[in-house]
């Protein structure tokens, strides 16, 4: 474009030949841009991103810009519409300035000269750059222009733009306004009034209309009516607070004093409102009132029990809703009440008011009021007045007698014949108490009402006996203690003193003399410690000659401990003080010697609770119980009077070293998962026979068995009946000398089977016929039922199949006495018995063993009396639920309590022959007098027959046997015999028990495994196989017999040689275990697909039942050998190896097992009371 100089046209090439000086041409003015600050300059505008870069166009077309307005605002319609918005290139007014009189560069490049835009042209002089205005087209215009040194001619101008007005917010959405209806609010804008009449509308008028729903009142807020906002404030004033109105109902009553049938809450004319039978409750007397119980629903106007008061003068929650609030001349309002206040302020919690009036400005619409004061209300028409009865304290006091006390109240019309005294052998004190205030009389009793409760008057202070004081964790001597004396009678003291080896550190007097209380209880004792012996010297090898009796946690309970040769662990030498460890209800208090130090302490742990140890170390070693394998990783814990002084493992080998035990007693906990936990009591100079040099232990482990856990309430096991899988197992173990003892077990009633076919039972050996078992092959027979078998056994170890069974497929040749043990490892078969008659020259067939109707119950099912259909936890509880115990001198039979079904019949224990028999109540002078008369016996040692059902007269009736058949067998005892019932129970022919492992050189382990045996009598018994050993008498091995139940991670039962036992014998009869059918189990009613069964361990003389005889110890398998007995010499049967060759003599004189249960499992052990 030309911006000045000599003027565009054609040039004429002078006589100097040069043209004229060109044109200048500045840059053309590009299309003018529409301001994108004008449309930020209106409020509530919103526009589109293209346009920001928007130029003029022809018509306006060059951009594309959308504008609308924000959703907070509404087009006002003043403006242009919301939508496409096009760029228009207008050109400006002529100017009125003279370009060169302007000196300015921002002034000449905003101003014309008439039509002609100024442009700043740049000079230089002596002063520096400066520059000239000149108009365009000026011949003063000597340079190029760029596009910021001249003004523009035209500008963007947009198409009309819209007014945006911000709508009216509101809160006519909020939860709080659920119940307000609000139409036309969401379009008002501001800019809107109010219409002056109803029903005005227009573009000027806000169309707004908020009221109640129907069904709710106003209680506060803002207004019901039209709406409108303004400029100032463009929100619409707040909602009303609309609330349904209160309803009146008739509640059921829930006053202590009614007894209410019927009676749901309703509200009075709503539907169903009844029928509603209210009287007074037990415990309360009607003192007025409607009799008729029958009561209906009606609403009442209650409005007229309100107080008249100024509602924000309420204090609490109980004043407001009692009043109301006049707000305007003879108008009332209820008050309502807002625990977190009306009007409070978010920073002032206390600011505001409780009580408001209902519709006042100062319930805000989000602040609805907890409750309003009731102006109606349901009401049960004529209600009763109920007067409680005082509640008969008297009675629950053990220490007082009482009579007429149930049927008092405070009424003084009523009359109250309540008499009140003290029970002997407690009398009521006299005089004053200690407050000095008289003690309450004998007699009368009122029944008063105090402060709102009724009661009667004090009872008679009644001294209760004196009981003397427990021993303190063992620490005093309370048997110099009175019992059963009243306080402050004469002679009512306790002479109390500290136990032997303990001394008084505090509290009363020791050896003094203390009153008993008013409570029964002796107080100020003395506190007493224990004395602190010598630690143990380990056979002269810990020097303790500095260590004297001291009294623990004195400070002068102190010594020096050395080791006279090298020490081999335990704690270190050197000083050593003597710490106080309080009891517990299993340990007494007692004294510990601890390092002195106390890092050292702290470095030992466990209290530092260890001495040096002198002795060589204890090897112990953990094995498998059925395999002899050595076991890595076990947890060692060795615990000394409770406290833990070790923990490690052992190494792969089974094996680890113990260098902190000396002759004290210890506990050894071995543990690892998959096996069941062990816990042994170890002590030198008890397990070893040199406890001066290496001395070890061994233990066995066994594996977590899969079937049958043993539960202790009851002492059962359940079984699928498809199935019936269950397993235990017995391991014995014992010390390095004797080295080798043998485990026998079978299933007594396998061998009772046979015995009986040979006559070799009842004490007789003379009849003894068992060398007709080799002779005429009846072994054939007898083998079929209880199999006996040898095992393939590799390195004395039973060898097992792909499926984890014995291999064990050659028959014994001996099948009669029907042994487990290390040459006839194997019986299985145990579900079948002898049939036919007992006679040796016929033969016998195989039949099952089938269930009876009626089922067992043990002797310890009679151990206590029944309470509540419990016998302290035992069996007796669901078996022997219909018989309790009879008390007193003229019900015990041969010394012994007997148990009786009401007046019809009772259950005693024969003393001519141990039979439990059964017999009329009216029999028992006669049985008394030494009669066994009976309606039916037991065998010796064998359950009474019980029926878990039906009662004893059904089944034991003397006349008709519907059950039980009672033959006479001679001399007036009766046998009885099992009904077979519809209740098949033949047993799984996959039955077995067998020898897992034989050990020859000490400690063992030998094992037997029981898999899904059936319901018998399993026997146990050990002997010594060895006889070159050191100890002779099998109790010097120091035996134990472990025994291990279904799938529990501990042992069960450990049964070991009674101390008492003196007998030099070399075998143990270490327990008999019973198993027996409970019968089908049920949860709730139905059956579970399990049948149940009971466990019975017998381990005394007196329970024991299958004695071992010279007839039927174990014997190889090797027949026809001379054997020198019974009275027939010509006799010819297996030969009894001599380690196993007893005699009845020698058998009578074994020594019997003491079997200790878990924790819990108590009731298995059956003894004799």
């Amino acid at each position: 474009d030309w911006s000045g100089g000599p003027p565009p046209g054609p040039r004429p090439c002078s006589s100097s030949g040069a043209f004229p000086a060109p044109p200048v041409c500045g840059p053309r003015e590009e299309a003018p841009e529409c301001l994108l600050s004008e449309l930020s300059e209106l409020p509530g505008v919103r526009w589109s991103r293209d346009c920001e870069t928007c130029r003029a166009g022809e018509d306006g077309a060059g951009c594309s810009c959308d504008v609308w307005c924000a959703d907070w605002a509404v087009d006002s319609k003043a403006g242009g519409p919301p939508g496409r918005k096009g760029c228009h290139r207008r050109l400006r007014p002529p100017g009125k300035a003279t370009c060169a009189d302007i000196r300015e560069k921002g002034a000449c490049v905003a101003s014309l000269e008439g039509s002609k835009p100024c442009i700043w042209q740049r000079t230089l002089s002596a002063k520096g750059a400066s520059g000239i205005c000149v108009a365009k087209g000026s011949p003063e215009v000597a340079d190029f222009p760029d596009s910021g040194s001249y003004a523009r001619l035209a500008y963007g101008e947009w198409d009309p733009l819209p007014i945006c007005l911000p709508k009216c917010s509101h809160d006519f959405h909020s939860p709080f306004s659920a119940n307000v209806e609000a139409t036309g609010c969401d379009g008002c804008h501001v800019g809107q009034r109010l219409p002056a009449y109803e029903g005005e509308a227009g573009e000027d008028v806000c169309p707004c209309r908020v009221h109640c729903r129907e069904g709710t009142e106003r209680y506060g807020g803002g207004p019901e009516g039209a709406r409108a906002c303004s400029g100032v404030d463009p929100h619409l004033e707040a909602p009303p607070l609309c609330l349904p109105p209160r309803p009146a109902w008739c509640r059921r009553p829930l006053g202590q004093q009614f007894s209410v049938r019927g009676c749901e809450d309703c509200q009075p004319g709503v539907g169903l409102c009844g029928p509603c039978s209210i009287s007074c409750h037990e415990g309360y007397l009607q003192a007025g009132g409607a009799s008729q119980p029958e009561k209906a629903c009606k609403e009442v106007d209650v409005q007229g029990r309100l107080e008249p008061a100024v509602c924000r003068e309420s204090i609490d929650k109980d004043s407001c809703l009692a009043r109301k609030e006049e707000v305007a001349p003879g108008q009332f309002q209820p008050c309502c009440y807002r625990a977190r206040r009306f009007g409070h302020s978010m920073k002032d919690e206390q600011s505001g008011v409780l009580c408001a009036p209902k519709g006042s400005p100062a319930i805000r619409w989000d602040e609805p009021p907890d409750d309003c004061a009731p102006v109606t209300q349901g009401a049960w028409e004529d209600m009763p007045v109920c007067k409680e009865k005082c509640k008969n304290i008297f009675s629950e006091d053990e220490h007082l007698d009482e009579s007429g006390c149930e049927d008092c109240t405070s009424s003084p019309s009523a009359a109250c014949p309540c008499e009140v005294s003290c029970r002997a052998p407690a009398r009521a004190l006299k005089g004053l108490d200690a407050g000095g205030d008289p003690y309450p009389n004998e007699g009368p009793k009122r029944c008063l009402e105090v402060g709102g409760e009724v009661r009667f008057e004090s009872p008679p202070a009644c001294a209760r006996p004196c009981q003397a004081p427990d021993s303190a964790q063992g620490t005093l001597n309370v048997s110099q203690c009175t019992e059963g004396c009243l306080p402050g009678a004469s002679g009512c003291v306790c002479k109390i003193s500290c136990a032997a080896n303990f001394r008084p550190v505090g509290g009363g007097t020791n050896g003094g003399s203390f009153q008993c209380g008013e409570a029964g209880v002796y107080t100020g004792l003395p506190v007493c410690r224990p004395l602190c012996k010598k630690p143990d010297d380990q056979f002269g090898q810990l020097d303790t000659s500095d260590c004297g009796l001291c009294v623990a946690g004195s400070s002068d309970c102190k010594c020096n401990l050395r080791c006279r040769g090298l020490r081999s662990g335990g704690g270190p030498e050197g000083p050593y003080t003597c710490e106080f460890v309080p009891g517990s209800d299993e340990v007494l208090a007692r004294g510990v010697w601890v390092v002195r130090d106390e890092e050292e302490r702290e470095r030992l742990g466990a209290g530092g609770r260890q001495v040096p140890a002198c002795l060589s170390p204890v090897f112990v070693t953990v094995v498998s119980a059925t395999t002899k394998d050595g076991i890595a990783g076990v947890a060692i814990e060795v615990f000394l009077d409770a406290d833990q002084i070790a923990s490690t493992k052992t190494g792969a080998d089974g094996q680890v070293m113990l260098d902190m035990i000396g002759d004290e007693s210890v506990e050894v906990v071995a543990s690892i998962k998959g096996y069941a936990t062990i816990r042994r009591i170890f002590q030198r100079s008890t397990f070893c026979l040199d406890p001066k040099a290496n001395c070890g232990l061994q233990l066995s482990m066994s594996q977590v068995l899969l079937f049958g856990e043993l539960n202790p309430n009851g002492c059962y096991f359940t079984a699928a009946r498809d199935t019936r899988e269950w397993e235990m197992r017995a391991v014995l173990e014992w010390t390095n000398d004797p080295k080798d003892l043998d485990i026998w077990a079978r299933n007594l009633d396998c061998y009772m089977s046979t015995a009986k076919r040979y006559h070799c039972v009842g004490g007789q050996p003379d009849q003894c016929k068992r060398h007709l078992l080799a002779e005429k092959a009846y072994f054939d027979s007898e083998k079929q039922v209880c199999t006996v078998r040898r095992c393939i056994a590799p390195d004395d170890q039973t060898a097992m199949d792909k499926e984890g069974k014995p291999k064990c497929k050659k028959e014994f040749e001996n099948q009669f006495p029907k042994w487990a043990t290390w040459k006839s490892r194997y019986v299985g078969g145990m579900h079948q018995r002898l049939g036919g008659p007992e006679d040796e020259t016929q033969r016998s067939s195989v039949v099952p063993i089938k269930a009876s109707s009626i089922r067992i119950v043990t002797l310890a099912g009679f151990a206590a009396k029944v309470v509540r259909r419990f016998c302290g936890g035992r069996a007796c509880a669901f078996l022997n639920g219909d018989f309790v115990e009879r008390q007193g001198a003229g019900y015990v039979v041969a010394g012994r309590e007997t148990y009786w079904k009401g007046r019809e019949c009772f259950l005693y224990l024969c003393a001519r022959d141990g039979a439990w028999s059964l017999a009329a109540a009216r029999a028992l002078e006669q049985v008394r007098d030494g009669d066994c008369t009976a309606f039916a016996r037991a065998p010796r040692g064998r359950d009474v027959l019980d029926p878990a059902k039906v009662g004893f007269l059904e089944l034991w009736d003397s006349e008709k046997a519907a059950f039980v058949d009672v033959e006479q067998g001679g001399a007036g005892v009766a046998r009885l015999h099992l009904a077979d019932s519809d209740r098949d129970l033949a047993w799984t022919d996959d039955n077995y028990m067998f020898l897992n492992v034989d050990h020859k050189t000490g400690y063992g382990p030998e094992t037997v495994t029981f898999r899904s045996v059936p319901p018998g009598t399993y026997q146990i018994a050990v002997n010594t196989f060895s006889r070159n050993d050191v100890n002779a008498n099998i109790k010097q091995g120091k035996p134990v017999v472990t025994i291990y139940v279904g799938g529990g991670e501990r042992a069960l039962f450990e049964c070991q040689i009674r101390p008492e036992c003196h007998n030099s014998s070399l075998v143990w009869s270490v327990v008999n275990i019973q198993i027996f059918d409970g019968g089908e189990e049920l949860a709730d009613g139905k059956p579970t697909g399990k049948d149940r069964y009971y466990m019975r361990l017998f381990d005394t003389a007196e329970t024991l039942f299958g004695s071992l005889h010279e007839v039927d110890v174990p014997t190889s398998d090797a027949k026809f050998q001379e054997e020198q007995k019974y009275n027939a010499p010509e006799a010819k049967y297996f030969r009894v190896p001599s380690s196993q060759s007893y005699s009845d003599h020698e058998l009578g004189f074994v020594c019997h097992g003491e079997c200790k249960p878990a924790p819990g499992y108590e009731q298995c052990l059956d003894r004799p009371l």
